[in-house]
């Protein structure tokens, strides 16, 4: 089964820009032209409910499954709701998203809710796409780190593998085996640099057992994005093998 780990859909159609079809409509058109067979919804809280995500899950459940969000600045008041709505809602996952979301990945509130997703067994989804306005110069990946050697028991996804800070990724990964590496978005953001050939490096030494493929749909389109993400991981040289892992069976033994 062929999985796109990363998608968004919004309220509004144009949630995410003028130029963004970000429907729940435009989402399925785009699954049923492609060779994807499923895809995870994630939200962002406050903006793209849990609800909402959920509401789009049910009314298509052989081609969509949903993650939660929460506030993670309240801490075990967060962990509650997160376990109310992946009960309620039979949702996979957590994402969250310290950019948008405006927090810290040093806030210790934070924890409670990792420690939440490991007791319901589900995986974390950390946007680690840096934003152009970094008040310090910490790594995101790094911090990430921290918190999967704090709950060693949580599965936690660094999304966009860390954008320029890949190679950062790599190293936590290799420090702390409950991190995997969602490879959206990146690689065409930095198409033709020395960070997109690094995507191959990490990829060989972490394994492709702990890789997983997402289009970041709507602002990459999934259809396409799925077609050109094949041809670059052909160009990388994996193995069909490693190829089954990265397009799905790495993110579906996480939520399974």
């Amino acid at each position: 089964m062929i999985i796109d780990a990363h998608t968004h859909i919004h309220p509004d159609a144009k949630g995410f820009g003028e130029k963004y079809d970000a429907s729940v409509e435009n989402l399925i058109n785009s699954l049923e032209n492609s060779d994807v067979d499923k895809a995870i919804v994630l939200p962002i809280y406050p903006e793209i409910p849990n609800k909402f995500v959920a509401d789009a899950c049910k009314k298509y459940p052989d081609k969509l499954i949903g993650f939660a969000s929460v506030n993670p600045l309240e801490g075990v008041k967060a962990a509650e709701i997160l376990e109310k709505d992946v009960k309620r809602y039979n949702l996979k996952g957590l994402k969250l998203h310290p950019r948008l979301q405006d927090f810290d990945l040093k806030d210790p509130r934070l924890i409670p809710i990792f420690q939440k997703c490991a007791e319901l067994k589900i995986p974390v989804v950390v946007d680690a796409f840096p934003g152009i306005n970094l008040s310090n110069n910490e790594s995101i990946p790094v911090l990430i780190g921290r918190i999967a050697s704090t709950v060693p028991d949580v599965n936690i996804i660094i999304a966009h593998a860390g954008g320029y800070k890949i190679l950062d990724t790599l190293f936590v990964a290799k420090s702390y085996e409950n991190i995997y590496l969602d490879i959206s978005y990146t690689p065409f953001y930095f198409q033709g640099s020395s960070i997109e050939r690094d995507i191959k490096f990490v990829i060989k030494k972490i394994g492709a057992n702990r890789c997983i493929y997402g289009s970041d749909h709507p602002e990459l389109e999934l259809s396409s994005t799925f077609d050109l993400s094949v041809k670059l991981l052909k160009k990388y040289g994996l193995s069909k093998e490693e190829m089954k892992y990265i397009l799905g069976e790495t993110i579906n033994s996480l939520i399974s």
